[in-house]
């Protein structure tokens, strides 16, 4: 028969982490680390266009990678100079239509290319 002994350790408190196990304290806290190291960090975000969508002078941006994909979006509407009631449709790779809550640290690093995140755009609906 086994006996656990539980003591209290110098590094337990009291209080509001009381209810609070040592392993949700160390992911919370690589969390905090994981949005302050993304806070500084950009990547290179590649647009190009699809059928009669306008095409960009510029087509690379820096983006933070801590941002959601909406702000992507946003940034590329606020470039073709688009209304809000405008459609614009956005492709990672030419194979998917990404949820504007996706993390854009996320898609670099499932999705990137040479190091870019390349996004096809259209003002009509592609790739089927």
């Amino acid at each position: 028969m086994e006996q656990t002994l539980q003591s209290k350790r110098p590094d337990d408190e009291e209080g509001e982490d009381a209810g609070v196990s040592n392993d949700q304290k160390q992911i919370a806290k690589n969390a905090k680390r994981r949005e302050a190291f993304l806070k500084d960090l950009k990547c290179i975000v590649h647009y190009r266009n699809v059928g009669s969508a306008p095409s960009l002078k510029t087509a690379k941006y820096k983006v933070a990678v801590d941002a959601p994909f909406h702000t992507v979006s946003l940034f590329l509407r606020g470039l073709l100079k688009l209304k809000p009631s405008d459609p614009l449709l956005l492709y990672v790779n030419a194979a998917f239509a990404p949820s504007p809550t996706d993390c854009v640290a996320d898609l670099f690093q499932c999705f990137n290319q040479s190091q870019e995140l390349v996004i096809f755009y259209s003002t009509t609906p592609a790739y089927g």
